[in-house]
């Protein structure tokens, strides 16, 4: 395993802690609950607050879909590790 497998594996362990974390699953909830709940309290009117939250929204999304993409990096990296390849891609 070269430096590079260690990283990839040692950031992909620790994403899927905090994925699997109960307090950063209810504070992502928590916020994410809040942004949508003030989108669907601004006026009609307030097209850019709408905008801003819905972006807020999905800055959240992006960060938990980059999370569960360095656990699945990790699991293919030990899946090819574990059948003997060593040649690193990266």
């Amino acid at each position: 395993m070269n430096e590079q497998d260690q990283k990839i594996i040692q950031r992909g362990i620790a994403a899927q802690e905090l994925l699997e974390n109960e307090a950063f699953q209810a504070v992502r909830y928590v916020v994410e609950q809040g942004y949508l709940s003030s989108i669907m309290t601004t006026g009609l009117e307030d097209g850019e607050t709408r905008e801003k939250l819905f972006r807020k929204v999905h800055a959240l999304r992006e960060l938990t879909v980059e999370l569960n993409d360095w656990v699945f990096q990790k699991n293919s990296r030990e899946d090819r590790l574990a059948q003997g390849d060593d040649f690193a891609e990266d």
